[in-house]
């Protein structure tokens, strides 16, 4: 909870940060997952204590909505990665614009899922066990708070098929922002070679695309469970493979941790605005001293 934590509390006491389209959406993404983060462990938390848990269906749709409020954020993040890499220059004026419809978008995702869901349930909606397993009672077969006999399988369907849309575009998003600076770099570099002066455009493009490199790379595995994970928790109203879910929701669970993680240190305002928070000195680099040392020659005149 720390990671989610972190951003939020360093946005707020930080307001020159408030004017980074990044740091904008880097709180967004940490609010989702902070939401997502405390209300999956308030449902342990109340399990273990009470021994059940109060209003459970609410909670359990609470989590979904926030997993898909998740998924909107990173690709707002994905859109802002293109901008930095694409249009390096009017990168701020570019962000600007959009910045107010990608915090919409994710908490419309958050509100209409948790509409949705609260009209299936009260609808009567089959639930995701029933669908699957007609006929039996899956509140007595699953122990505890757990989702697969409360929520509505449509309700569910729709959530995946959300995901996977949303994954998949930021992924080809991502994608086509490697591809976009991949030839923007050759362009700067044919240019360099034939004299040309490249100005300030490449120095700010070159700091955005490292940035962009390593980011790709470090959320390059949580890409590929985003798109490929909902596929298989649909494939599984069929042909249930609970082994291979587990594993395959701690995967999803870590990368997101990660993920979030990510996008706040590689951005250079938020870790200097981190480690400020944090008490942490930045090394000054002292500019190297040069002894000027004197030669004096004799010159002796023969005659």
């Amino acid at each position: 909870m720390a990671t989610f934590t972190l951003p939020l509390i360093t946005i707020w006491k930080f307001s020159r940060l408030r004017d980074e389209p990044m740091a904008v959406l880097v709180a967004m993404l940490a609010a989702s997952d902070f939401t997502f983060g405390i209300v999956l462990t308030s449902l342990g938390v109340l399990e273990i204590t009470l021994g059940y848990v109060p209003f459970c269906t609410a909670f359990q749709y609470l989590v979904v909505a926030s997993a898909g409020a998740v998924k909107i954020a990173t690709l707002g993040l994905a859109v802002d990665q293109y901008t930095a890499v694409s249009n390096p220059l009017r990168y701020h004026c570019l962000m600007e614009r959009r910045l107010p419809w990608l915090i919409a978008a994710s908490c419309f995702q958050f509100v209409q899922l948790t509409v949705v869901g609260g009209l299936f349930h009260a609808a009567g909606a089959i639930t995701w066990h029933e669908f699957s397993h007609p006929g039996q009672n899956g509140t007595a077969l699953f122990a505890g708070c757990r989702w697969e006999p409360r929520l509505s399988s449509t309700h569910m369907f729709i959530f995946e098929g959300e995901v996977f849309l949303s994954s998949l575009l930021t992924s080809l998003l991502m994608l086509y922002t490697a591809r976009v600076g991949i030839k923007r770099r050759r362009a700067f570099q044919r240019r360099r070679r034939r004299g040309a002066e490249t100005g300030s455009e490449h120095d700010r493009f070159m700091e955005n695309f490292r940035a962009f490199e390593k980011i790709l790379k470090l959320i390059s595995l949580s890409l590929l469970l985003d798109v490929t994970t909902p596929v298989f928790r649909l494939y599984q109203r069929w042909h249930a493979m609970p082994t291979i879910a587990g594993v395959l929701h701690v995967l999803r669970l870590g990368c997101t941790i990660l993920e979030g993680s990510t996008y706040g240190l590689m951005n250079r305002s938020l870790r200097k605005a981190y480690k400020d928070l944090l008490g942490i000195k930045t090394r000054e680099v002292r500019p190297a001293q040069v002894r000027t040392i004197t030669v004096r020659t004799n010159t002796e005149t023969i005659n």
